[in-house]
């Protein structure tokens, strides 16, 4: 594997473990400008066409955005939840728990170059 397809495999290991928090706050942004609770909107400007397009538009742009963070989610935890447990206890330890390469050794009762080696297997699965 090359050091570009690594750094672009943890890249999605880390927006994966982010993606419940960030999806959520998708989410929550929606409802407030579909509610009108956002702090940019202004009972003025409720009945404006202009000011109502904008955001027609921004809510469609956070759809498909949110959309598009849910396909790679759950593209990702399709992977993660296919692992055996060893491999799916080091990608959880690393990227959700956030826990050092040491720690999760420790914890694994393995080496840190097995660590790795585990990452480096889940990167390729997930880059096929």
């Amino acid at each position: 594997m090359t050091k570009q397809e690594r750094i672009k495999g943890e890249i999605i290991l880390k927006n994966w473990a982010q993606s419940r928090k960030k999806l959520f706050d998708i989410q929550r942004e929606i409802t407030e400008l579909k509610n009108g609770l956002s702090p940019f909107y202004s009972e003025n400007l409720k009945d404006n066409f202009e000011i109502k397009k904008v955001y027609h538009n921004l809510v469609n742009e956070m759809l498909n955005e949110m959309k598009k963070r849910m396909l790679d989610f759950k593209n990702v935890e399709t992977i993660i939840n296919n692992l055996d447990d060893f491999e799916k206890n080091i990608i959880i330890d690393r990227y959700q728990k956030k826990y050092s390469w040491d720690k999760i050794a420790l914890e694994n009762h393995t080496s840190r170059t097995n660590c790795f080696n585990v990452k480096n297997r889940v990167i390729k699965k997930i880059l096929l």
